[in-house]
């Protein structure tokens, strides 16, 4: 009775063990964003290697920026994810609230908030600056660079890739 009991007991120890090892693993390696502005909910994160951070790449960064640190901390979310539309020594032009990156055409800024007000866009017409970023989502109403500006690379935790 008392082995079956001790044996009971160490599985039990060994499986909260595991589960709890693949939980700290998880949290670690996959983010899940709920967020309509991305195609993708599902992304296995990677450590930043360097400054280096190419167009095209998710990163997922710290939310540090007037305009989305209010409507993020509302809902208490300290990080945010989006895709790198021009980065650093890239040419970025704003025609109105048309978005160039070395003559592609990203993306257009909205007019108007969900709410109906007015909403100024980022105007820019140059390089981007050594150490910054322009990013965006894959919808007009994604909050992004081209409401608040340039992220910092040092606001980069991760790299974030599309799983699903």
């Amino acid at each position: 009775m008392q082995n079956s009991l001790n044996r009971r007991l160490l599985i039990f120890c060994v499986v909260l063990a595991v589960c709890g090892a693949l939980s700290y693993l998880v949290h670690r390696k996959i983010a899940v964003s709920f967020s309509p502005s991305l195609r993708y909910t599902l992304f296995y994160l990677e450590n930043r290697q360097g400054d280096k951070i190419r167009r095209g790449e998710y990163v997922l960064f710290t939310v540090d920026y007037p305009l989305v640190h209010d409507v993020m901390n509302a809902l208490n979310i300290k990080t945010a994810t989006k895709q790198v539309a021009c980065a650093e020594g890239d040419l970025l032009v704003v025609s109105r609230k048309d978005y160039y990156c070395n003559g592609v055409y990203l993306g257009r800024a909205k007019d108007r908030s969900f709410k109906g007000e007015l909403v100024d866009n980022f105007k820019y017409d140059g390089v981007v600056p050594a150490g910054r970023l322009f990013v965006m989502g894959h919808t007009i109403d994604s909050l992004d660079s081209r409401y608040f500006g340039f992220i910092k690379v040092g606001d980069v935790e991760r790299i974030a890739h599309p799983l699903f």
